[in-house]
């Protein structure tokens, strides 16, 4: 009842016509959050009318704030996707607001910085990684224009965040190394570093941070604690150091159960639960694993469908389907890998349910076609109050029928070349990953079952990377460089007598802004390999170097193998995927209206080097 009268309280002054549309939207803006858990359907009427009233009036600032409140509606209600329709707009009346007015006004400032770190939160969420950093990017150039250093630092900390999720350890490290200044932020940072420590397998460095988060986080901030404790056990198990690793797991299930003002859902419970049972697999304690599965089991059980967007609910009934087929029970085996099937289903329908880089895209390709009806609504008025210059219209109608039919045919030419570009890209992919599953086959069959684990982990990694860029034709060469440092890795496991690599980029390359076309490098490195160091008595040697020379990336794959003599051509032995790469490379050349270069130098029982020039104005 409390609530309802609340209600009436606020509609009564909103709906007096003396109320000006800034004072009402404002007012709304400040009580969104808890008028809308009261009673949604009322608050959505209230903000539609303010929406109407705006369009009337031509306010760009009540349809501003309007479609921000209605993105805030939609958000409790779990419509995303109608979410960032509305912030996407809002952002736009923002825009026109601000070229209306020159100078945005602090409080316009504040509500555009959180529709940009909304946006980024939502697009993180649903893995559009790159949609992401974009809006987080742009709201802290927002942000920083305000006197709200706390919000510049939100911003930069969902940045970090998303650098975290993406993959891109390095730049998550170093974005949060510089956002410390901030008390309320600073240990979420330091923690963030402390996981992507662990990832890039640099466990001493990941240990340091979480001891320094343990030793300046301060009883009330429990929470922090709890995640400290089960990274650090992350790190112990990894090191195999499983009594350390025990403690810690303990002692964050410890924080978790003393501390009521915890958030008692319990997804996190589950993650910590489930890497202390894949410890106690990793160290052979069958029993203490199986207890540990069942009461996640039990959590999973009681969490709605809705919110399992992580990925250790169907990682825990794959933990139990491993335990019970090493305890020899079939049937509680086959039993548990269903239950893995379903929730992982489950998972991917909840990460497919909106494809935010589609709804976005959808959004301005709708501005897009608005825009040209009203230039071509335009065009007919001009027409019909011009006749006494038919003439001339005729000439001009005719010359952009020509112009227009000329740019269907270029614009038909080059999705052709693209298409036949991704083709070749399908092809290649599959090429690199054959012998990687083969080599893992090898292993579990020879009974290497620790290097069959230290291989899948790196496979993995590999695997999600590709996957990540499986529709781009051009991919960042942080990305690139990254990807192939995985291969490098497998492919060091799998040489007999083993091989060093090295990799060096030139300082005035910025990896992060340079695109290269993706998944053209790596055929060669297979190739220095498998038919230059695999066939040494002694181990072998790679050194990728990347230049700008010339506004052109050059890439020099150097090994010290066997070498072999050139064809009169200039050609040697290379397998089918370097030829694929050429021929990919070369329908580029039409798509970028610029020329890529391969070319081989050998010498027998000196080495190869496999050179490759590409545009330094490459863009995905």
């Amino acid at each position: 009842m409390r609530n309802l009268f609340f209600i009436f309280i606020l509609i009564q002054p909103l709906a007096m016509l003396s109320q000006t549309i800034i004072k009402r939207a404002d007012t709304l803006s400040k009580s969104i959050h808890l008028i809308v858990k009261s009673n949604a359907d009322s608050t959505l009427q209230l903000v539609r009318q303010l929406k109407n009233d705006s369009e009337k009036e031509d306010n760009q600032y009540g349809l501003m704030m309007s479609h921000y409140l209605l993105g805030r509606i939609y958000r409790e209600r779990g419509e995303f996707d109608k979410v960032v329709e509305n912030y996407l707009i809002s952002i736009q009346e923002s825009e026109v607001e601000q070229n209306n007015q020159a100078v945005l006004s602090p409080n316009q400032r504040y509500h555009l910085s959180i529709l940009y770190l909304q946006l980024g939160n939502i697009f993180r969420n649903y893995r559009s990684y790159a949609l992401s950093a974009k809006y987080l990017e742009k709201g802290m150039t927002v942000a920083e224009l305000t006197s709200d250093t706390h919000l510049y630092a939100r911003i930069k900390a969902s940045l970090v965040m998303t650098f975290e999720k993406s993959g891109e350890f390095e730049r998550a490290i170093r974005t949060a190394k510089s956002n410390l200044e901030d008390d309320e932020i600073r240990y979420h940072q330091l923690l963030i570093m402390g996981w992507c420590y662990n990832h890039l397998y640099e466990y001493d460095s990941s240990i340091l941070v979480n001891n320094q988060i343990l030793d300046e986080v301060p009883n009330s901030m429990s929470h922090l604690r709890e995640y400290a404790h089960n990274t650090l056990g992350e790190a112990y198990s990894s090191k195999g150091d499983y009594d350390n690793s025990e403690k810690e797991f303990l002692n964050a299930q410890s924080f978790r159960e003393q501390n009521p003002q915890i958030d008692r859902k319990p997804d996190y419970r589950i993650n910590i639960i489930y890497q202390l049972a894949k410890m106690y697999l990793k160290s052979g304690e069958i029993a203490k694993a199986r207890e540990q599965l069942h009461y996640g089991e039990q959590l999973i059980e009681s969490e709605q469908d809705d919110y399992k967007h992580q990925t250790w609910f169907f990682e825990t009934y794959q933990l139990l389907f491993q335990v019970y087929d090493q305890l020899g029970d079939q049937e509680k085996s086959a039993y548990y890998n269903r239950k893995y099937d379903d929730e992982l289903e489950l998972y991917t329908k909840l990460h497919q349910r909106y494809d935010m880089d589609k709804i976005v895209q959808s959004h301005f390709d709708d501005i897009e076609t608005a825009e040209k009806e009203a230039t071509t609504q335009l065009y007919i008025w001009i027409v019909a109050g011009g006749l006494i210059l038919d003439l001339a219209i005729l000439l001009a109608v005719n010359y952009l029928q020509q112009v227009r039919t000329r740019k269907k045919l270029e614009k038909k030419t080059i999705d052709q070349k693209l298409a036949e570009l991704k083709a070749l890209k399908a092809q290649i992919n599959p090429h690199f990953l054959f012998n990687a599953l083969n080599s893992i086959q090898t292993f579990i069959l020879d009974d290497k079952q620790g290097v069959a684990e230290s291989y899948l982990v790196k496979y993995g990694q590999l695997m999600r990377k590709i996957l990540d860029h499986s529709n781009e034709l051009t991919v960042t060469l942080n990305d690139e460089l990254k990807a192939l440092k995985l291969y490098l890795e497998l492919e060091q496991i799998r040489v007999k007598h083993g091989f060093d690599f090295e990799i060096e980029i030139d300082e005035k390359i910025d990896p992060y802004e340079t695109y290269i076309p993706s998944m053209v490098i790596q055929p060669f490195l297979e190739n220095a390999i498998w038919h230059g160091i695999s066939k040494l008595e002694e181990r072998g040697k790679i050194t990728v170097n990347v230049v700008l020379k010339d506004e052109e990336i050059e890439v020099k794959i150097v090994d010290n193998g066997v070498g072999f003599e050139l064809a009169p051509n200039g050609s040697g032995h290379t397998h089918s995927g370097v030829r694929l790469v050429k021929e990919r490379l070369e329908l580029l050349k039409e798509s970028a209206e610029k020329e890529s270069v391969v070319s081989l130098e050998s010498e027998v029982g000196v080495g190869t080097t496999a050179t490759l020039q590409f545009p330094d104005k490459l863009h995905n």
